[in-house]
């Protein structure tokens, strides 16, 4: 179960993700300096690129990242999606061909900002290929953010799909379309005070805060997440400084 967010407000951005697995897979704080060689198994190697951090499993000297952000503050992150991610078993020609492993550091090596990633990843062809036969490839789709927008990567059975995310959220399955236009089922709900729209002629009485968001998915499904995140982004309120915050 992963649930992955762009917090931003005040002019301040927030990019990050949860990993809720079963078992540890050995992933740590790694960082990728400026320059270190990306060797791809169908693609010319990267030699000149931008620092990166992120969380990742170290495979024979190329970082499995989770997630990673550059030293522009462009950050990419796969989230699982399985029964829904379609990898090419076919080479193309004329495109960057790339394992999924190989993608984010791709997307990272340069873009100062989504709007470069966009640009990128339009060429891309992403394939069915291993690591080794001791990493596999994972189902995956991707969200992609600087701090004022993001966008969100599938490769499904009907090709490469490239997404706006109006809504700075993604969790796991279904498509990103799906998710969003199920999201917009609960404009209704509100973090205020609810407006007696039920009974208008009576008096109903407001007997308590967060009433306006009765309605609200509580499980652990990955649609019922998406909207409780989206949800909770777009009507958190924070300050400008960790002081601004703090009660006194």
């Amino acid at each position: 179960m992963c649930t992955s967010v762009l917090y931003n407000k005040e002019g301040l951005a927030y990019f990050g993700r949860n990993l809720d697995l079963q078992f540890a897979m050995g992933n740590c704080v790694s960082v990728t300096p400026r320059n270190y060689p990306f060797e791809f198994k169908e693609t010319d190697a990267i030699k000149s690129h931008a620092a990166m951090v992120g969380m990742a499993i170290i495979a024979d000297g190329f970082p499995l990242y989770f997630e990673r952000v550059n030293e522009f503050g462009v950050g990419v992150t796969g989230l699982n999606f399985s029964g829904f991610c379609e990898y090419n078993s076919e080479h193309v020609e004329g495109k960057v061909n790339l394992g999924s492993f190989e993608l984010v550091p791709y997307l990272l090596s340069s873009p100062k900002s989504v709007a470069d990633i966009k640009k990128l990843a339009a060429n891309i062809n992403i394939r069915a290929i291993n690591v080794s036969d001791k990493y596999q490839a994972s189902p995956l789709h991707w969200l992609c953010a600087d701090k004022d927008s993001t966008v969100v990567i599938e490769q499904t059975k009907d090709g490469l799909h490239i997404y706006d995310n109006p809504v700075n959220v993604l969790t796991n399955q279904p498509e990103f379309p799906s998710q969003y236009y199920n999201f917009c089922n609960y404009q209704g709900l509100t973090a205020k005070y609810p407006n007696n729209r039920i009974a208008p002629a009576e008096n109903l009485e407001i007997y308590g805060t967060g009433m306006g968001s009765n309605g609200l998915p509580g499980g652990l499904s990955s649609v019922e997440r998406f909207v409780r995140a989206d949800f909770t982004v777009a009507n958190s309120m924070s300050k400008k400084t960790d002081e601004d915050c703090l009660w006194i």
